[in-house]
């Protein structure tokens, strides 16, 4: 049984959380999406250097970039207007053989969708042999159903934020850095990022 009111990052919302027994280790776990509820310190903040992202809202995507330089969660943030642009901006990357450590896609773009615009970074990931996989932050307008599951599982390491769900710009971008912090720091806990 789930316990109930906890706000998840994630969704956005108040929610049930399901607690989780691993080796003698519980966890809770928001029970719409699956995000790991249990506080992250806030000393956990591993800087990356290069963040690419896709999102067709051209102030979400500045919000989001500001939010992520300002927390000190990203260096540079590659902005793009649609999944196209996207994958295009990864393949130069890893063609420069560059570092490449948060992806962020909207799951509803022009050209090419977002978890399309994913399974294309996986499959060069393995193409241009990199030593490990990038980690996914979706944004969408909905609730996570089964086929947003799916995609996180697709394409793990992976998490969401509900844009759909925004009292404000400010707690919007706070809500993304609080998914972020805890999507970089969920490699340290075990996640084997390698392909």
């Amino acid at each position: 049984m789930g316990q109930k009111g906890t706000y998840c990052p994630s969704c956005g919302v108040e929610t049930e959380v399901t607690v989780m027994v691993a080796y003698g280790d519980e966890t809770r776990h928001c029970s719409i999406c699956g995000l790991r509820i249990d506080d992250i310190k806030e000393s956990v903040s591993p800087s990356i250097p290069r963040v690419v992202m896709a999102e067709d809202s051209s102030l979400l995507r500045e919000m989001a970039s500001d939010a992520l330089k300002d927390a000190k969660l990203a260096g540079e943030v590659v902005s793009c207007d649609n999944g196209r642009e996207f994958v295009d901006a990864c393949r130069k990357i890893f063609q420069e053989k560059e570092s490449l450590g948060l992806a962020i896609v909207d799951i509803n773009m022009p050209i090419l969708g977002g978890i399309e615009a994913a399974h294309e970074l996986r499959v060069m990931e393995k193409e241009f042999e990199r030593p490990f996989i990038t980690p996914i932050l979706f944004f969408s307008v909905r609730t996570c159903d089964q086929s947003l599951k799916e995609a996180l599982n697709t394409c793990h390491p992976s998490a969401y934020v509900n844009k759909g769900v925004i009292s404000s710009p400010e707690k919007l971008a706070q809500r993304i850095c609080t998914v972020v912090r805890k999507l970089l720091s969920s490699h340290r806990e075990g996640w084997d990022l390698s392909i």
